[in-house]
């Protein structure tokens, strides 16, 4: 558990890899004596030509030299509490047509095309503000298999998180691309619940990439959004909020007790206020879905 000291902001110069679990935390010691959370910048504060330098947190490793790139690294809970999470000076489409420089290409977390495979026990948000994330949040890519066990973000606020391209774009929220492999299994419990997504446009909450899978027997989805504000969340894109279109047979779906708001100048007319539910074409095998 690594304590920051509330009212006081840090940052990294260069991406964080993640391989071992760990918690990243304002003290509980200081939020009770009213000092506030810690600010923490994923970099963002100078820029190369006209190009912000941003960094990402990199969920798992490259393989090192002789190292067999096969293994599957297995990750304890990975947390993040009680931050303000920020890229001051991150700059997304709109900005790039006012000669600003272009969108950012960062993330929260991502992960290396090469990576190796991963076991997480809990990836999890509690209580963070995000400022800033422009192309993606949580990006999962690869060849190996993945498996997370659960996924949260529970009360946390996400605000101008920006536009990577004139319609949206980007990677989504959680970007679950499960990449044919159908035994790896990233939406096996994922709740997100009393958060808040203001001007956020990215292309989807939850997305698997459209991939058609043939899911292993054993794979099951249990997927909970509730409580939820979504302010002008799909403006641009036009999308759905979740983009899960073949789901393995047995999964438990939910999306309840969520506000949706969309809302633009009068003089706005031709802004696009198109927003769009959860897209669900096929039920693999199984026993339907509850």
């Amino acid at each position: 558990v690594f304590y920051l000291e509330g009212g006081k902001t840090y940052f990294v110069s260069s991406n964080v890899q993640v391989y071992k679990g760990f918690t990243l935390q304002t003290n509980p010691e200081d939020l009770a004596a009213g000092k506030g959370r810690a600010k923490f910048y994923l970099s963002g504060m100078t820029q190369t030509g006209s190009s912000v330098n941003t960094c990402n947190f990199m969920l798992g490793r490259q393989p090192v030299t002789g190292e067999n790139a096969s293994i599957t690294l297995d990750i304890d809970s990975v947390r993040f509490m009680d931050l303000d999470i920020d890229v001051p000076r991150a700059t997304n489409y709109g900005h790039s047509q006012e000669g600003l420089g272009g969108a950012v290409g960062n993330y929260f977390m991502n992960m290396y095309s090469n990576g190796m495979g991963i076991n997480v026990t809990l990836l999890e948000w509690n209580n963070c503000t995000f400022q800033g994330i422009v192309r993606g949040f949580f990006r999962i890519q690869g060849s190996n298999d993945f498996n997370i066990a659960h996924i949260k973000m529970i009360d946390c606020q996400h605000y101008n998180c920006g536009y990577y391209q004139q319609n949206g774009g980007g990677y989504g929220y959680i970007f679950a691309d499960h990449n044919g492999k159908p035994k790896s299994n990233i939406l096996a419990d994922v709740e997100i619940a009393g958060c808040v997504f203001y001007d956020s446009p990215k292309g989807a909450l939850i997305t698997d990439n459209n991939k058609n899978n043939t899911w292993d027997k054993d794979v099951r989805w249990n997927i909970d959004v509730h409580h939820n504000t979504f302010v002008n969340f799909q403006t641009r894109s036009n999308n759905v909020i979740i983009n899960t279109r073949y789901v393995p047979g047995g999964s438990t779906l939910g999306f309840h007790d969520n506000i949706i708001i969309l809302t633009k100048d009068e003089a706005d007319a031709a802004r696009n206020m198109g927003s769009g539910g959860w897209d669900i074409r096929n039920i693999q095998g199984g026993d339907g879905t509850g």
